[in-house]
């Protein structure tokens, strides 16, 4: 799998810098738009809500974008087709 693979998906990022700055907690799903040398570009729903807030609006013509460099960035989280089971048996 290669990180240019996922764009256009929703993925999960680890990151605190990124939590802090946004108040989003970890599981916040962001859009994956674009990956560069130095970070990657994501849409995230808890930033833009900010920035809505912000502005002190409802709406904005256009959806703001955030690079993020990997520097920032613990982990990246997505998913693969495979059927994921518990371990546990059901009793």
């Amino acid at each position: 799998m290669e990180l240019r693979e996922l764009i256009g998906t929703e993925i999960f990022i680890l990151s605190e810098w990124f939590s802090r700055k946004t108040k989003a907690k970890g599981h916040d799903p962001v859009v994956l738009h674009g990956v560069e040398p130095g970070g990657i570009w994501i849409e995230s729903k808890s930033f833009n809500q900010k920035v809505l807030g912000s502005l002190e609006t409802t709406m904005h013509p256009s959806t703001p974008v955030v690079f993020l460099p990997y520097h920032k960035i613990e982990a990246i989280v997505s998913e693969v087709a495979n059927t994921l089971l518990s371990e546990k048996l059901a009793r």
